[in-house]
Formats: structure tokens, C-alpha cells, sequence
């Protein structure tokens, strides 16, 4: 989570989506994001990022493709990015329903699988291929926008990396 999100502080083009509904806000997810449920909207807040923005693009992208939520608006302001989009029906695969079912659960997430791994990427403008994705990760680390320190225990020191660029450069 950013912070506890100031509902009063939305930008303009979102409050006039939500106005006064009632929500809760996800306690589940590990994204760093503020992820706001309304009946039928999912509100995402995220610090600005190149991930943050590829997130948006790529589900414009895959819209049509796949069963992805609609985007109702997307704003960008004060080095945030907020998306609003339509909330999908169903239930989460973690939820204790499904975990009592894990037959079910990796049938749902094969079939998941199968259904991405089928759509045509051969003319998919955006990339998450690994050289990229490390890039992004120097630059993030360079530039303050994660913490080193939030990484799995093991991955520096004694059974680790030396080091943030030994781990780069793996």
C-alpha cells in the first residue's frame, strides 16, 4: 500500500466516476498499489512508473483478446497513476472456497495459462522480455523508487549476491 488513500483528494475525472459509493479496500494483494472495490469498479493508485503505465497500456492492448476489465478512466497527476476499471465477476483463486478445491484451483490456472500463452503477441507493441525488465529494475534501484532492503532475505549477503550490480549484471 502507498498510503491510506484520501478518498476527498481523488483527481476530478475519478470522483466524478465513484462519487459517493460505498467500498472496501483490498487487504490481499503485495502490488505496493492502493486497490480500492466498489460494487462493480476496482480503483488502482500507484506511484507513476514505467511498469505502472505499461500495466495501463497493455491492458488496452489485450482488451478483446482476453476477459480483462474495461478501463473507465485513467488519470495521471501528482506522480500517481489512477486507473478505474470495471470489476470482473467470480471469486479470487485464493479465496478459502477454492483453496479447500486445489483440483479446481490448477485446473482454473491451467486453463488461465492456456488461454494467455494462445494470444497472437506477434504484433504486441509492448515487451517484458528479461534484458528489459532488469533494465528497468537498475533504474528503479538507481533512481530510489524501490528498496533493496524489502528483498527476500537470502538474495545479498553470505548465500547471496554481493552486491545490488552483481545482481543486475546476474
Amino acid at each position: 500500500m502507498i498510503v491510506m488513500l484520501d478518498m476527498n483528494k481523488l483527481p476530478s475525472a475519478i470522483k466524478d466516476k465513484i462519487g459517493e459509493l460505498n467500498y472496501s479496500v483490498d487487504e490481499l494483494g503485495c502490488s505496493g498499489a492502493d486497490i480500492i472495490f466498489f460494487d462493480d469498479m476496482v480503483l488502482k493508485v500507484e506511484k507513476t512508473s514505467g511498469q505502472s503505465n505499461r500495466e495501463y497500456d497493455i491492458l488496452k492492448w489485450i482488451d478483446g483478446r482476453l476477459s480483462v476489465p474495461e478501463v473507465i478512466e485513467f488519470v495521471q497527476e501528482n506522480g500517481y497513476n489512477y486507473l478505474l476499471m470495471s470489476r470482473l465477476s467470480g471469486k479470487m483463486i485464493c479465496s478459502e472456497e477454492n483453496m479447500r478445491n486445489p483440483d479446481f484451483v490448477a485446473e482454473t490456472l491451467a486453463n488461465g495459462l492456456k488461454k494467455l500463452w494462445s494470444i497472437d503477441i506477434s504484433h504486441c507493441p509492448y515487451s517484458s522480455r528479461l534484458d528489459e525488465r532488469l533494465k528497468d529494475a537498475k533504474y528503479n534501484i538507481d533512481n530510489g523508487l524501490v528498496d533493496v532492503e524489502d528483498a527476500e532475505e537470502d538474495t545479498f549477503g553470505e548465500n547471496g549476491f554481493a552486491d545490488v550490480d552483481r545482481y543486475i549484471r546476474f
